[in-house]
């Protein structure tokens, strides 16, 4: 796919995930728009589209596990990001 068209449609869906999630923390919707970039990012390398004719992957790599890492550590540093926060804010308040 070209990035012409790629970028509009990923720019739409974060925008939608931002209204959807406004009552959410913005770390959620941060982590949300990170993990769809990457998942387009991977997409052609997780399905069959990077590997070389005859089914020899030049890559030792597994793609599917690289993504699944990824995604996790998002989302974990995410999550710690958002528990700091609302560790700060608790702890402002008192």
């Amino acid at each position: 796919m070209n990035d012409a068209i790629v970028l509009p449609i990923v720019l739409l869906v974060a925008v939608g995930v931002r209204h959807v999630a406004a009552a959410g923390s913005g770390c959620r919707s941060t982590s949300l728009i990170a993990s769809a970039v990457v998942t387009l990012y991977a997409y052609p390398l997780v399905g069959s589209w990077g590997r070389a004719p005859g089914g020899v992957q030049p890559s030792p790599m597994e793609h599917a596990h690289g993504l699944a890492a990824v995604l996790c550590a998002v989302w974990l540093v995410c999550g710690v990001l958002a528990l700091w926060s609302w560790r700060r804010a608790h702890s402002a308040s008192a």
